[in-house]
């Protein structure tokens, strides 16, 4: 180096002198390894690393991380194992804690119910109790059918008899 410009390499190691840092297939064979590197642009792993960690190398499909917003952007990708979240949304749905909301809906899965709709015009399945429609209250609603097969009808038709809330008739 002179003129206070240094470049060190090796195989796989190569600091340059306008301060790029290259390594290739550099691996970490002692488990006690740990520190830090900080980069505000560049190239990691086919990321770019810019506001946003992302990688859209692969045409159409992109990935980019947020850290400030926690965010991770996925779009023409195939997502595979498990993904957790508590709180945030997805496909029109409001997560939060162990339910998924939208308008008129609730998927609930520590309750292990599904509801649609509201007031009279609901429809209700819940495992604990059973399927009920016309009224969120299961001992309200004009149908239900308990998870036993108790099945409760105040009007219709079976077999050409006539059911009302007080007799059948034909």
């Amino acid at each position: 180096g002179s003129d206070a410009q240094i470049e060190i390499s090796s195989s796989k190691f190569h600091l340059k002198a306008s301060g790029d840092v290259i390594m290739n297939n550099i691996t970490a064979s002692n488990a006690n390894v740990s520190g830090k590197m900080t980069a505000t642009s560049g190239e990691i792993g086919g990321f770019t690393i810019g506001e946003d960690l992302s990688n859209s190398a692969g045409g159409s499909g992109t990935l980019k991380l947020k850290g400030a917003t926690g965010q991770i952007t996925a779009s023409a990708a195939q997502i595979t194992g498990k993904i957790t979240a508590t709180t945030g949304q997805i496909a029109g749905f409001t997560i939060d804690g162990n339910t998924l909301t939208a308008t008129n809906f609730t998927l609930d899965a520590s309750g292990k119910s599904i509801s649609l709709g509201t007031g009279t015009n609901i429809f209700v399945v819940d495992g604990d109790v059973g399927l009920q429609l016309g009224h969120g209250t299961f001992a309200s609603a004009p149908f239900s059918v308990t998870k036993a097969g108790v099945l409760k009808a105040t009007s219709g038709t079976v077999g050409g008899w006539t059911l009302s809330s007080t007799q059948i008739s034909s």
